[in-house]
């Protein structure tokens, strides 16, 4: 939920409802876990600009422990940390995002966008207390494509994103050495505007180049799908 303080700021509300499920291939059976929840709140606070052609959007926020940490499956064993539907810590992050269009008629722009997310030691997990999530740090590039499709206005966007998180680290400093790495991903992202207060978007991302610490698991081609209403 976002609410307009004025034409530059505003405040947001995201209230993620999570639904995990693991399937850990053994040679005789499969070990099977599923995790669902309402997970960390996260309250935004958003300034954009707009000047005659650069558009500028920049948010910071606060993310607090409201997920589970503690779920257990059926045998009474603590899902694994990557399981669970929280992290356990109060963390900050920030994004800012500029989109630069090109000639008078804006059809073409240069995107950029500068992530990065601070961790701190989440106290909640019965295994491994004081357990913090490496911190994250997201840079990226691309071009978009601006124009009519069927009289519907559409954005099509072709990009590279680098990331880097350091290690989790467990009590006492203690690195976890099968965290963290280097992730290089392209991406392509359509938005289509069904109405001024709708709009349908589609992106989709596929790895170029992984350098990952110790043994750990990483997605490879994803894919997502959102409606945004406006009221």
């Amino acid at each position: 939920m976002d609410y307009a303080l004025s034409d530059q700021f505003g405040i947001s509300l995201s209230v993620p409802f999570l639904w995990q499920k693991e399937i850990v291939d053994l040679q005789f059976n499969n070990a099977e876990y599923v995790n669902r929840g309402i997970g960390d709140v996260s309250i935004w606070f958003t300034y954009a600009k707009k000047f005659k052609s650069v558009n500028i959007n920049s948010a910071i926020s606060l993310k607090v422990p409201t997920g589970s940490t503690d779920e257990e499956s059926e045998n009474n064993l603590a899902f694994p940390i990557s399981m669970q539907i929280g992290t356990g810590s109060f963390d900050m992050a920030l994004i800012v995002q500029s989109s630069w269009y090109l000639g008078k008629q804006r059809k073409f722009s240069v995107e950029n966008q500068l992530a990065l997310r601070l961790n701190s030691s989440g106290n909640k997990f019965k295994a491994h207390p004081n357990y913090k999530f490496g911190d994250q740090y997201m840079v990226y590039a691309g071009l978009g494509y601006h124009f009519l499709l069927f009289n519907l206005v559409t954005d099509l966007f072709l990009g590279t994103s680098y990331q880097y998180r350091n290690q989790d680290e467990f009590e006492g400093g203690f690195e976890n050495v099968n965290t963290g790495g280097h992730w290089l991903n392209s991406s392509i992202g359509l938005n289509i505007f069904l109405t001024q207060k709708l709009f349908f978007s589609l992106n989709g991302g596929a790895p170029l180049y992984r350098n990952l610490n110790g043994l750990q698991l990483s997605t490879t081609s994803q894919i997502s799908a959102a409606i945004n209403v406006v009221l």
